[in-house]
């Protein structure tokens, strides 16, 4: 007898006939919630004060002359040239413009205007060049000096 209330009891446990009651009729409608749609982030608004500057780092000064240029190269030229950036940094490395603290900056040492020797390529006269570039287009410069000699 006691084996007969034990099944009936672990019967009425596992048809659901536990403490819970179980819901009658069909099933609550859930309705997702959409997530706010986040406000866009107000960009920098012109101010009467300083503030950051768009500018660029390009040491190739066929992208920056009024000058002629390559066929390949006018386009990005005048690409740029719309931006009009606001800073040109002109890198200056150190210890090849002037390895010797005998001798004058060099300037004019030509730059096969490759980077990292991958066409297109198109040549310039280094610090000089950009210089020139530079002072043809107006903008302003800003000088960003690496690679210090050990002479220095």
């Amino acid at each position: 007898m006691l084996a007969v209330a034990l099944v009936v009891a672990v019967l009425v446990v596992v048809a659901g006939g536990g403490d819970e009651p179980r819901p009658h009729g069909p099933a609550p409608t859930v309705t997702a919630t959409p997530s706010p749609t986040p406000s866009p982030v107000p960009l920098d608004a012109p101010t009467g004060g300083p503030s950051l500057a768009l500018g660029i780092t390009e040491p190739n000064a066929n992208l920056i002359t009024t000058g002629t240029v390559p066929p390949d190269w006018r386009r990005w030229r005048d690409a740029l040239a719309r931006i009009h950036p606001a800073v040109y940094r002109i890198v200056v490395p150190w210890a090849a413009s002037q390895p010797d603290p005998a001798q004058p900056p060099a300037l004019d040492v030509p730059s096969s205007g490759c980077m990292r020797d991958k066409p297109p390529c198109a040549g310039f006269a280094n610090l000089r060049g950009q210089l020139q570039a530079l002072a043809s287009r107006g903008w302003q410069g800003m000088v960003v000096i690496t690679g210090m000699p050990a002479w220095a």
